[in-house]
């Protein structure tokens, strides 16, 4: 992902927030380098698997974290909109809901 500053303080908030007080202690969960939590932090690149790591561990919503979109906590929400529950609905009805 490309350098985006805005992105950078998103994760500084989520790491302010979250159980790591250290950033020697993240980057070791994480098992990357400091240089490259500080680069995140900073909004240098990141990768996907990097920043799906990042935000499960600091249990915050991916869509949040790398776009700004939705709330900080915004993967807790296990609420289904009426739309989604009837496009399930459709493909179960039709059979084509596999397990």
């Amino acid at each position: 992902m490309t350098y985006d500053p805005a992105r950078g303080k998103r994760i500084r908030e989520a790491i302010s927030r979250g159980k790591f007080r250290k950033v020697h202690a993240l980057a070791a969960e994480l098992n990357v380098s400091v240089a490259a939590v500080s680069r995140w932090q900073n909004g240098g690149h990141t990768s996907l698997e990097s920043a799906c790591a990042l935000a499960r561990l600091l249990d915050v919503s991916l869509d949040w974290l790398l776009l700004g979109r939705g709330a900080i906590d915004g993967h807790k929400n296990s609420t289904i909109s009426a739309t989604e529950l009837l496009a399930v609905g459709v493909h179960l009805i039709a059979g084509c809901w596999k397990k």
